[in-house]
C-alpha cells in the first residue's frame, strides 16, 4: 500500500518497489484456517437462527451431572416398562403355542428373532414386536382388573343364593351384578375406541363419550386401528416360518429317532436292535450339531431349501467356531431342565403356565444361534485348524450328553417314545397336555 492506495489502484510504479522476483504467498497455519472457518461457519449458524453470535461462545457445555441423573431416571421410569413389555410378549407366546395351528407362530417368532439377530448383530433386534406386546399386555391387565368389582359381586350373589335361596338380597346382588358386568363391557368398548391406552380405563371422559359414541368417524377409526394391530402381528408369515421350520427339524430327526425307537425294543435274542439303536444315536448327535442353525438359516433366507443346506453350516462352524459351540451348547443346555415339566402330564386348562418357561428358555438359545450365524459372516474367513479343531472335540463330548438326557427323559416324561422325536430345542415350546 503506498499513500492508502493498492497496487491495483496506482497505474505507475516506481521500479524500486518492484521487486526482481514475486514474493511467494506465505502459507497460513493449519490451526489459523480452522479457527477462520469455524468462525465462519458460526456467524453462519446465528445469522439464520437470528442469534447473537456471541451468546453461541457464551453457552455453556452441559454439566455431566445432569446428564447422570438424567440417564438414571430414564433407566428408572423405562426399566419397570421394558419388563412389563417383556412379560406380556412371554404370556402371549405362551398362550398362543397353546392354541391349535396358531402355535406354529410361536416357534415362527422365535425362529425371526433369532434371523433379525443373524442378519443384523443387534441383540436388540431379538424381540420384535415388544411395543406391541405391551400394548396388548397393558389393555388385557387393564380389563382383568376392571373387571374384579363384577368379579366380586357376582361371587357374593352366588353365596348369597347359596345360603338362602330365592332371598331378596341375593336377587339384588345378581341384579347388581349384571349391571357392572354390562358397564364393565360399554367400558370396554370405550376404551378400544379411544385408543386402548391403559390410562383409559380409570377415565372414561363421559362428555366425549356422549358426544363421539354415535360418530360413524369413531367406530372407522377404531376398526382401522383394529386391523393395523392385526397386520403387525404378521401371523400368516409368523404361521409359514413355523410350519417350515418345524416340519424341515423332523425331517431331520426322523431317521434317527427312528433307530433310536427301535433300539429301545432290543431283546436278548436280537442284539441287532442294540446295534440299530447305537446308530440311531450316533445319528441324533451329528444332527442335533446342524438343526439350530439350519432353522435360524431358513429364517435369514425365507427358503425351505435352506434348512438342508449343511454346506452353509459347515462354512459358518469354520469361521466362528467359538462362537457356535457357545451356541450349541447354550441350545441344549437350555433344553434339558424343560423336561423336569413334561413328567406329568398339564391339565389343559394350565398348560399355558410351562409353556412360559419353554418360551423363556428356548428363545435365548435362537439369540445365541443368530449371534454365531452373525459373528461367522462378520469374520468372513477360516479359523486356522488350531483354532477349529478343539471346538469339534467340545462339540463331540457335549452333545452326547445331551442324548443321555434323552434316553433317560423316557423313563420319566409323561409322553414316552415319542418325546424323542417332538424335542421341545427344535419345534414347538409345548409340554405334554393332559385332559
Amino acid at each position: 500500500m503506498v499513500d492508502g492506495m493498492t497496487t491495483n489502484d496506482s497505474p505507475v510504479i516506481t521500479a524500486d518497489l518492484v521487486p526482481s522476483e514475486p514474493i511467494p504467498e506465505q502459507p497460513k497455519p493449519v490451526a489459523a484456517i480452522l479457527v477462520a472457518d469455524r468462525v465462519n461457519t458460526v456467524c453462519e449458524v446465528a445469522q439464520i437462527a437470528k442469534i447473537n453470535p456471541a451468546q453461541l461462545a457464551t453457552t455453556p457445555k452441559q454439566s455431566w451431572v445432569a446428564a447422570f441423573f438424567r440417564g438414571l431416571g430414564s433407566l428408572i421410569w423405562y426399566s419397570p416398562w421394558r419388563l412389563f413389555q417383556f412379560a406380556s410378549l412371554l404370556v402371549l407366546l405362551a398362550v398362543t403355542s397353546t392354541i391349535p395351528i396358531f402355535q406354529l407362530a410361536s416357534l415362527g417368532y422365535m425362529l425371526e428373532a433369532g434371523g433379525r439377530i443373524a442378519r443384523s448383530g443387534h441383540w436388540r433386534e431379538g424381540l420384535p414386536g415388544l411395543g406391541l406386546a405391551g400394548r396388548i399386555g397393558s389393555f388385557l391387565l387393564g380389563a382383568s382388573l376392571t373387571f374384579l368389582p363384577v368379579w366380586f359381586i357376582k361371587d357374593f350373589a352366588t353365596t348369597a343364593q347359596l345360603i338362602n335361596p330365592g332371598s331378596v338380597d341375593a336377587q339384588s346382588l345378581d341384579t347388581f351384578s349384571w349391571i357392572l358386568f354390562f358397564a364393565w363391557m360399554g367400558n370396554l368398548t370405550w376404551v378400544f375406541l379411544r385408543g386402548a391406552k391403559w390410562w383409559h380405563f380409570y377415565w372414561p371422559q363421559p362428555i366425549r363419550f356422549v358426544r363421539e359414541i354415535w360418530r360413524p368417524s369413531t367406530w372407522q377409526r377404531a376398526n382401522n386401528n383394529l386391523w393395523s394391530t392385526i397386520t403387525r402381528l404378521q401371523l400368516p408369515s409368523l404361521l409359514w416360518l413355523g410350519f417350515r421350520g418345524g416340519l424341515g427339524a423332523l425331517c431331520w430327526l426322523a431317521i434317527p429317532a427312528t433307530f433310536m425307537a427301535i433300539g429301545l425294543r432290543v431283546r436278548e435274542e436280537a442284539p441287532l436292535l442294540g446295534l440299530i439303536g447305537l446308530i440311531g444315536a450316533i445319528g441324533m448327535t451329528l444332527v442335533v450339531m446342524y438343526i439350530p442353525f439350519l432353522q435360524i438359516n431358513l429364517a435369514i433366507q425365507n427358503r425351505f431349501m435352506a434348512i438342508f443346506d449343511v454346506k452353509a453350516v459347515r462354512n459358518q462352524y469354520r469361521c466362528a467356531p467359538w462362537s457356535c459351540l457357545l451356541a450349541l451348547i447354550g441350545t441344549l443346555a437350555l433344553a434339558i431342565p424343560l423336561y423336569l415339566l413334561r413328567i406329568e402330564a398339564t391339565p389343559e386348562e394350565y398348560v399355558w403356565l410351562p409353556c412360559v418357561f419353554f418360551v423363556l428358555f428356548t428363545l435365548p438359545a435362537k439369540w445365541l444361534v443368530g449371534w454365531a450365524i452373525y459373528r461367522s459372516g462378520k469374520t468372513g474367513k477360516k479359523h486356522s485348524w488350531w483354532s477349529r479343531y478343539p471346538t469339534y472335540v467340545v462339540e463331540w463330548l457335549a452333545v452326547p450328553i445331551y442324548i443321555l438326557f434323552l434316553y433317560l427323559s423316557l423313563l420319566v416324561v409323561w409322553d414316552g417314545i415319542t418325546s424323542v422325536f417332538l424335542q421341545h430345542a427344535f419345534l414347538i415350546p409345548l409340554p405334554f397336555r393332559g385332559t
